[in-house]
């Protein structure tokens, strides 16, 4: 027998949705700096990630997901996320690598989940 989890505390999720936030703001404030004249919108929201990205880019010019692929061999080129958002998006949509690139060195760092 499989010993199951209960369901999170609702404590568990605000504490995690804020680590998430922060470090999203940081990221996007990050890219605020090299690129003032972007107009950059971050979030965190529960739910599908797929469906989230798809609705939530309906009438952006561009959606840019970043992609770490860690599922087996198709994950290797594309993350789940980003495939599904390629493949269900009706707009353009750019998947950015994660790459060490020494440009990015000033880039702020996750903070660590407690």
């Amino acid at each position: 027998m499989v010993p199951r989890a209960g369901p999170l505390g609702e404590g568990v999720v605000q504490r995690r949705k804020a680590e998430l936030e922060r470090d999203l703001q940081a990221e996007a404030a990050w890219i605020g700096t090299h690129f003032p004249h972007l107009t950059i919108e971050a979030a965190v929201d529960p739910g599908d990630p797929i469906a989230q990205l798809t609705a939530a880019a309906r009438d952006a010019q561009l959606t840019v997901v970043g992609t770490r692929g860690r599922s087996g061999f198709t994950g290797a080129l594309m993350g789940s996320v980003s495939r599904g958002v390629v493949l269900r998006a009706a707009y353009p949509v750019m998947i950015v690598p994660d790459l060490k690139d020494e440009r990015l060195s000033d880039q702020p760092e996750p903070q660590q989940q407690a």
